[in-house]
């Protein structure tokens, strides 16, 4: 699967929410902040940002014996931040 399903069905905020959402349990606290400021992005750019704060989940929950972390994705009209902190080694 080049693009996950909710990507395609109801766009980048709400496939990294839920994919966070995913991660967030009694032991392990996500938050995530989006700012998209009315800027659209092509699909591609889309898939290839929700796989980079897909990488970084995943590596956070496996590696950095973290408990709580917290990602903010901002996207404007000449750039895109992801901002990614973790209270982990």
């Amino acid at each position: 699967l080049l693009s996950p399903q909710l990507l395609e069905l109801f766009g980048l905020e709400e496939a990294v929410r839920a994919m966070v959402q995913s991660f967030d349990c009694d032991k392990f606290r996500f938050k995530y902040e989006f700012s998209a400021m009315g800027v659209r992005l092509e699909r591609t750019i889309e898939t290839g940002i929700f796989r980079i704060i897909q990488e970084l989940v995943n590596n956070i929950v496996k590696h950095a014996e973290a408990t709580e972390a917290s990602i903010i994705l901002n996207i404007n009209k000449s750039f895109i931040t992801i901002e990614v902190k973790d209270n982990g080694k």
